[in-house]
């Protein structure tokens, strides 16, 4: 049965992306799941502003939808709110909670914790037996889709795994990392399952729940040997910190 997601008025008119996504496909949209629905909130929400939400259609609902596109509740996710200190608040958004996730699972050296250990079981080896190098500008993947346009998948990493102190790659996996509940879109499970009987491909779902949806920071300029700065930002002593 088809997930049917309506484009509210409201919706297409605050973000552009929104609507012309809806003059090119119509403001009925036939989908797969709501997991496809909320990812294609997600990217609309990534290309325009206000963010856009699905929202779910009561069950008695007289237009016969699944669910609707409607904008998200206001956050501050550009413009922070200011504490009595200075402190400046902002709220986490989906784009930023999708970075988090590919960070986590990326990290920012070799052999990171999570494909590492995955690796080690995957080859029944000790985990320091072997060595994760991560790749993190992978090449996209393309495949004819059934409709006859290219079907195209992103990777966001490709993980290769060798002996510690070796040369010949005992396995290799592409790797695409979902926050939270996103689902994947049909243009990338069709790019997926094209490579999948060839190479090894690993959706890593991270779960970002217990952090937080707010973030506070405070910006010093360090003060050198002039009397002021001509931002007017506070000058601060490296011996202060």
């Amino acid at each position: 049965m088809p997930y049917v997601l309506s484009i509210k008025e409201s919706a297409a008119r605050r973000n552009a992306a929104v609507g012309e996504y809806a003059a090119e496909y119509d403001r009925r949209v036939r989908l797969d799941s709501r997991a496809e629905a909320e990812a294609l909130a997600d990217r609309l929400s990534a290309a325009g502003e206000p963010p856009v939400r699905v929202q779910r259609a009561a069950p008695n609902d007289a237009d016969d939808v699944s669910a609707y596109l409607v904008p998200a509740p206001d956050r501050r996710v550009r413009e922070p709110a200011v504490t009595d200190d200075g402190t400046l608040l902002f709220d986490v958004g989906a784009n930023l909670y999708g970075a988090l996730g590919e960070a986590l699972v990326v990290g920012t050296g070799d052999s990171p914790p999570l494909l590492a250990h995955y690796a080690a079981r995957d080859l029944e080896l000790p985990q320091e037996a072997i060595e994760v190098r991560v790749e993190a500008d992978a090449d996209a993947v393309a495949a004819p889709s059934g409709g006859g346009d290219a079907a195209r998948w992103q990777p966001d990493c490709v993980a290769t795994v060798r002996r510690s102190g070796g040369d010949a790659v005992l396995a290799e996996y592409r790797c695409e990392v979902k926050a939270g509940d996103a689902g994947l879109e049909r243009s990338q499970r069709a790019a997926m399952g094209s490579v999948a009987d060839d190479v090894t491909v690993l959706v890593v779902r991270v779960s970002l729940a217990d952090l937080p949806d707010r973030y506070a920071a405070t910006v010093e300029e360090i003060a050198g040997r002039g009397e002021s700065a001509a931002s007017g930002a506070r000058r601060t002593r490296l011996d202060e910190f």
